[in-house]
């Protein structure tokens, strides 16, 4: 069985010029853990996730003790009413996603075999794996795409 077979095709993407803010409400709003981003010609660029979110705001959540950063961050980009570190927060949700993708995340291509795809997956720690071609992204494998197809054979 082939990447293809089992790849998520209808993407949530995200452009690099989108602030953090959109990449936020995007995770939260579509409960993915994980965003491609595109350039204006819908070139791949790379992808961020709620772990780089994370680490964005890690200086925070040193200085607060804070155990779980997400919901405080999901909390202050929904409510315009929130008031402690709203400053500092909103300083970090307007700046780009450009700045904080992984641009040189693994990928594999369509025509590469399942079992190529989670030894990869494996090797590299990742839960998520963009499929692309020639610079386009033609959709993603995760390690739940995987289960799924296991559990059906």
């Amino acid at each position: 069985m082939k990447v293809r077979d089992v790849m998520t095709r209808d993407l949530i993407t995200i452009r690099h010029d989108n602030k953090v803010k959109h990449a936020l409400e995007a995770l939260a709003k579509n409960k993915i853990s994980c965003c491609p981003v595109l350039d204006r010609k819908n070139n791949f660029l790379g992808i961020i996730t709620q772990t780089d979110i994370i680490k964005i705001i890690d200086v925070h959540s040193k200085i607060h003790k804070a155990k779980e950063m997400f919901p405080l961050i999901a909390a202050a980009a929904k409510s315009k009413n929130y008031d402690k570190l709203r400053r500092e927060i909103k300083s970090v949700m307007d700046m780009e996603v450009g700045n904080f993708t992984n641009r040189e995340p693994v990928t594999i291509a369509a025509h590469e075999d399942l079992y190529t795809a989670a030894k990869v997956m494996n090797k590299h720690g990742i839960n998520h794996l963009p499929v692309v071609n020639k610079n386009k992204l033609v959709g993603i494998l995760s390690k739940s795409d995987l289960i799924k197809t296991l559990e059906k054979l």
